[in-house]
């Protein structure tokens, strides 16, 4: 799905180049899109996930406790195998204005996506983030959201820091001074959203993913 990924599987399993082809993950427009929902009373921060490593969910409730004093609240949609582990954090720190909300059926995503102010990425450590672009960071864009996600080598193939997304580090602190930048400059987040979700509508929806997957095979 990326060049990073590619280079991978070339350095790690001896692969040949050419018989590696990119096809991005891209995203459907059809089940993401930007439309107009209620209006929050409070500032929410927002992500879904099935609580893999990669995503380093951990320092996103890190970065909920920094800001714990400030006025937002934060969604965190899904399960999966470090849930029990978020869980603990969340009570640990007494995080009541994290609500771990548990799963959502993919149609339910949109609207979801939809009340967020800020999209949260992945921020883990472990290889594979270096190497993705999650589908969730596909959907963000497509809904004309602003998003925030670890700098990578496979994130910068596709959006570009300060542009179409805000790149971090991804420790809690870099989260938490980017979601406060962001709160404070609603253009600068429609600037991103708007920018994202034509990336989204000109490079990587349904049609352009089919076409470059056509073009591999043409060239098999």
């Amino acid at each position: 799905d990326t060049q990073a990924h590619k280079n991978y599987f070339v350095k790690t399993f001896k692969v040949a180049e050419e018989k590696i082809f990119i096809l991005p993950v891209g995203v459907d427009t059809k089940d993401f899109y930007s439309k107009k929902v209620e209006q929050n009373k409070v500032f929410k921060v927002g992500f879904y996930g099935s609580f893999l490593p990669l995503q380093g969910i951990d320092n996103i409730i890190k970065a909920a406790n920094l800001l714990k004093e400030e006025n937002i609240d934060w969604e965190i949609i899904g399960d999966g195998f470090e849930f029990n582990r978020v869980q603990k954090l969340v009570n640990k720190f007494n995080l009541d204005r994290v609500n771990l909300a548990g799963r959502f059926h993919y149609s339910q995503l949109n609207d979801a996506i939809n009340t967020f102010d800020i999209c949260l990425g992945i921020f883990g450590t472990s290889i594979k983030t270096e190497l993705v672009v999650p589908n969730k960071v596909y959907h963000y864009a497509a809904c004309g959201k602003s998003i925030i996600t670890k700098d990578t080598p496979a994130i910068r193939e596709i959006f570009a820091h300060d542009e179409t997304a805000v790149l971090v580090n991804g420790s809690a602190e870099s989260i938490a001074s980017a979601i406060m930048v962001l709160k404070q400059d609603h253009i600068k987040r429609e600037q991103l959203g708007k920018k994202a979700k034509e990336l989204m509508l000109t490079q990587y929806d349904t049609l352009n993913i089919a076409e470059a997957f056509l073009k591999a095979t043409i060239n098999l």
